[in-house]
């Protein structure tokens, strides 16, 4: 009887783990402080403004991160933009800009309007926080992004975007 009350004791110590270990790793990207991933083309004026946009904006607040995704450049950035719009069940389009804020999209830059509804996205992630599922994304393709030190700059290894100035490059690093 010992030795069953011992297994079960050690059969539920694994249990209990598993489901804390489960628990951290749906918490592991909910943020109350947001990235806003802004997927875009170099040639496209719509993602231009909405660059000029947030880069205007992360000045202002030093906690707003922006990563930038130039799909002209990156193929890895070309699947991931049509695996957002799966997520979002617009498999096949692949319109830009697409700016992401937690559970929050938006297809397209129009100005004042859509920069309005971009920094409110950010506001409502702040005030009750919201899942990074692009982030979720981006690591399940083992590309992780990751802060800079308060620079609301994204570094990224692999395939990712490195920030630099005011431009992002596409850089393949060795695996």
């Amino acid at each position: 009887m010992k030795r069953i009350l011992a297994a079960m004791t050690v059969l539920i110590s694994f249990f209990v783990a598993s489901i804390a270990a489960s628990a951290a790793d749906s918490n592991l990207f909910v943020d109350k402080n947001p990235s806003i991933y802004l997927f875009y083309m170099s040639d496209c004026p719509y993602s231009r403004d909405a660059r000029q946009f947030l880069a205007k904006e992360a000045k202002k607040d030093e906690r707003l991160r922006v990563v930038e995704l130039n799909v002209d450049t990156s193929e890895a950035f070309q699947d991931l933009l049509q695996r957002v719009y799966e997520r979002i069940g617009l498999p096949g389009l692949g319109v830009v800009p697409l700016i992401v804020v937690g559970d929050h999209f938006q297809i397209g830059y129009d100005g004042d309007v859509a920069g309005k509804q971009i920094l409110s996205d950010v506001a409502r992630c702040r005030e009750s926080g919201c899942r990074d599922w692009v982030g979720e994304m981006m690591n399940e393709l083992n590309q992780i992004a990751t802060p800079v030190a308060s620079t609301g700059r994204i570094a990224m290894p692999a395939t990712l975007a490195i920030k630099s100035g005011a431009h992002a490059k596409a850089v393949k690093m060795a695996r």
